[in-house]
């Protein structure tokens, strides 16, 4: 008896005791699955809105892998490539900044003469755009290229003050489609006028004065080539001349075929300018550019294209 109370006894406390370690271990489970499940939320978190932030900047490009890329279209407004932004040859186009002809009733001192040179309304935009540029590293150009218009010469001064870019080229070869041209001298003229589509060009002082003083005094260099373009200039004519200057802008500016290389310049233009310079170095076209949208683009030594950067644009890729 007294050894079948022993082991009874025994067992007693050794299920006693195997109960307090179950416990133990249950709590143990329970605060693991806690700590994993609130690990993971943590993550899940994160990432989610990483991703919205991606979305929103839409990250692009050939050195991060496109995540939000859509097989036929992608968003690229914000897009930046960090591994690129010290390439020593590079090109930026602009577009200028909001027209005050946006206003169907806006008014100006030479509307009636010469109703496609419409003046800008916000000054602070191109001021923006341009410190997103320095703010990325994408800044150090040694030349500015510019439409002779108004509203391109107005926006590139105030890039240039923020950039430091002393000097400037103004070349009519990325002055405005001339279709354009016409449609604006067509919708001011009416039937008083031909709409021609040709353009009378602010002098080359007032071009120069505009630079000048749009940079508060930074730019000191202005200088002036190209020719008009045919007045009767298709559409599609405006893209391949675009196209075709930013490979000249990168080939004799950039890498200084026949001269000095300058390395980085910036292009400041039309919407148009833009689509062409991503038509010319990429298998994209570009559908929405805003005021002020910008696209830069790297070379390497074989002056094989990378597309760095781009800011209030949306493109797409061909097929």
């Amino acid at each position: 008896e007294y050894l079948h109370f022993l082991h009874h006894h025994v067992n007693f406390l050794f299920i006693v005791d195997l109960r307090r370690h179950i416990s133990t271990l249950h709590h143990l489970l329970v605060f693991l699955c806690f700590y994993l499940s609130f690990t993971t939320l943590m993550v899940l978190f994160f990432f989610f809105f990483q991703a919205e932030d991606g979305i929103r900047d839409a990250q692009e490009s050939r050195g991060l892998g496109d995540v939000y890329k859509r097989q036929y279209q992608r968003r690229v407004r914000g897009a930046f490539n960090e591994s690129m932004a010290s390439h020593e040859r590079m090109i930026t186009v602009m577009r200028h900044s909001v027209r005050l002809d946006d206003d169907e009733h806006a008014e100006w001192p030479d509307k009636m003469e010469r109703p496609y040179d419409t003046p800008i309304t916000d000054l602070h935009l191109p001021e923006q755009q341009a410190q997103l540029l320095q703010d990325r590293g994408l800044a150090g150009y040694q030349l500015l290229v510019c439409s002779p218009f108004r509203r391109c010469l107005q926006t590139a001064g105030i890039v240039a003050r923020v950039l430091g870019v002393t000097r400037v080229l103004v070349d009519k070869a990325f002055g405005e489609k001339m279709h354009s041209v016409r449609a604006l001298q067509q919708l001011v003229w009416g039937d008083t006028k031909p709409a021609d589509g040709v353009v009378e060009y602010l002098s080359e002082q007032e071009q120069e004065r505009l630079l000048k003083e749009g940079s508060d005094g930074v730019v000191e260099s202005v200088e002036f080539c190209g020719d008009m373009p045919d007045p009767d200039e298709p559409a599609i004519e405006a893209t391949a001349r675009y196209s075709a200057g930013t490979a000249r802008v990168r080939d004799e500016l950039c890498f200084g075929d026949g001269g000095n290389a300058l390395g980085k310049v910036l292009v400041v233009a039309h919407g148009d300018t833009v689509d062409g310079t991503v038509r010319s170095f990429s298998n994209e076209v570009v559908y929405s550019a805003d005021e002020c949208s910008w696209v830069c683009f790297s070379f390497d030594e074989e002056r094989n294209p990378s597309r760095v950067g781009s800011n209030r644009l949306e493109s797409m890729m061909l097929e």
